[in-house]
C-alpha cells in the first residue's frame, strides 16, 4: 500500500532518486549541493543523524519544531550559501507531527531546499496514501520526500524532488 501511494506521487515528480537504505545514503543530496549547510531538527531520526554526520557538511540543530529557532539559524548563515532543511512528517518517537507549512515557508525565505522524512507517514496518511504533507495539501511545497516501501523492510527508500526549480 505505502509502495503504491509513493509511486503516485513519483509518477508526478520531475526528478526520483532511490538509494540503499543505510545512513550514508541520505547525505547524498547534501553531496550534490557542494558548501551545503544543514539545518536539522533536534529530534531527527538516528539515521537522518548519522546521515546529516557522513556528509561533513556544516550543520545547524534547531529545537524541536521550533520554526523560530530554524529561521534565526538561517538569518545567521551566508545567504548566499546553499541551505539544506531535514525533519521529518512523523517523529516516531515523540508522537508529533512536524510543523511542514511553516518550515517551508522559512526555506522560500532564505533560499533552502528541505528535505522531509515520510517513511512513518507513507500509508497512513493523505487521500492517497501519500504522507503528511499530501494530507495537508504541502505535498509539493518540499523540495525533497524521503519514503520507502514500509518501514519493516528497509531494503529501498526513494527521495524524489518535487519542486522542478
Amino acid at each position: 500500500m505505502a509502495y503504491s501511494a509513493a509511486l503516485h506521487l513519483v509518477s508526478q515528480s520531475p526528478l526520483v532518486l532511490c538509494v540503499p537504505s543505510v545512513p550514508p545514503s541520505y547525505s547524498t543530496i547534501a553531496s550534490l549541493l557542494p558548501g551545503c549547510i544543514i539545518f536539522s531538527d533536534s529530534k531527527n531520526h538516528a539515521s537522518l543523524i548519522e546521515g546529516i554526520r557522513h556528509s561533513k557538511a556544516p550543520k545547524h540543530v534547531f529545537r524541536h519544531n521550533d520554526v523560530a529557532h530554524l529561521e534565526e539559524l538561517m538569518a545567521k548563515c551566508d545567504p548566499a550559501a546553499p541551505k539544506l532543511i531535514v525533519f521529518e512528517s512523523v517523529y516516531s518517537m515523540e508522537g508529533d507531527i512536524g510543523p511542514i507549512k511553516e518550515i517551508c515557508d522559512v526555506a522560500d525565505k532564505y533560499g533552502a531546499f528541505t528535505y522531509i522524512d515520510e517513511v512513518h507517514a507513507v500509508g497512513l496518511y493523505g487521500n492517497r496514501g501519500g504522507g503528511v504533507a499530501q494530507q495537508r495539501g504541502n505535498a509539493y511545497t518540499v523540495s525533497a520526500v524521503l519514503t520507502d516501501d514500509g518501514v519493516a523492510d528497509l531494503t529501498l527508500r526513494c527521495v524524489w524532488w518535487c519542486r522542478s526549480e
